[in-house]
């Protein structure tokens, strides 16, 4: 079964790292995160990965813990923040 829509709650070493992944791969994941900086970070940059055979970076939906309450509508990679 697969899923239409993920979230990550908490975007630290091992989310981001699922989240950037998971974004790549083109599944429609959202970070949640309560690290105001990180989360800008992830929404105007993207996220790198660097693993010991690859290293990427990919755009990735970031919004903040205290905004889930209020999403509405579903975020694009360059409308997260």
């Amino acid at each position: 079964m697969a899923f239409e829509k993920l979230a990550i709650f908490g975007a630290g070493a091992i989310g981001s790292v699922l989240g950037a992944y998971l974004a790549r791969a083109g599944r429609d994941i959202t970070l949640i995160d309560m690290w105001g900086a990180h989360v800008d970070a992830m929404a105007q940059h993207g996220l790198k990965v660097t693993a010991p055979d690859e290293e990427f970076t990919v755009k990735v939906k970031a919004v903040h813990l205290a905004e889930v309450c209020g999403l509405r509508e579903p975020l694009t990679p360059s409308s997260s923040r």
